[in-house]
């Protein structure tokens, strides 16, 4: 299914590794796959949360990711549940939070680190600082330390018919039924 779905999306190198044991949240997951998948602190990464579906997946051709340190895929809606993203009026990601509404821009659950390094270094901060939010270390937040450094973050608007939630119990059990039906 993983190789089949990479290659529908044109994903030239992709690693699937299995974890044995429970995580300290998305962030610490994406850690320990990078160690465990020897990814270069050079590359680019791109990561999609397990709870959500995208049919019909692509990038922004709006954006070039050449050019951009960091990007959050986003859509608006109501509810505390969500990342969240603040911007300014050139579509910069000025700030991100973690089930604090700071506006009605809620992170899709896609994410993207121009450099691998960045990432682990935020992690590694994160979890020695104890900067969890919500018990858990979350990815969005790590975009304020990019901020920070005056990296350049940027995000992109999809519709909320664009996008599956299967995360809590009743999400997942109405996408079974709009499948059977």
């Amino acid at each position: 299914f993983i190789k089949e779905e990479c290659e529908k999306l044109g994903i030239k190198s992709y690693e699937s590794v299995r974890l044995k044991q429970e995580t300290l949240g998305q962030a610490h997951t994406v850690r320990l796959g990078l160690d465990r998948a020897n990814i270069k602190d050079d590359e680019s990464i791109l990561i999609f949360n397990i709870d959500t579906f995208r049919p019909n997946f692509s990038l922004p051709t709006t954006l070039d990711f050449c050019k951009i340190d960091g990007y959050l895929e986003v859509f608006e809606a109501d509810g505390e549940q969500w990342s969240f993203v603040l911007a300014d009026e050139n579509d910069n990601v000025i700030k991100t939070a973690e089930k604090e509404r700071i506006s009605s821009l809620c992170s899709s659950g896609l994410y993207y680190f121009k450099k691998t390094k960045d990432f682990k270094e935020i992690f590694d901060r994160m979890k020695t600082e104890n900067d969890f939010s919500k018990g858990e270390l979350y990815i969005a937040p790590m975009y304020n330390y990019l901020i920070k450094k005056g990296l350049l973050i940027k995000y992109h608007k999809i519709s909320l018919d664009e996008i599956v939630f299967c995360g809590t119990p009743d999400e997942y059990e109405r996408v079974k039924i709009n499948e059977k039906g």
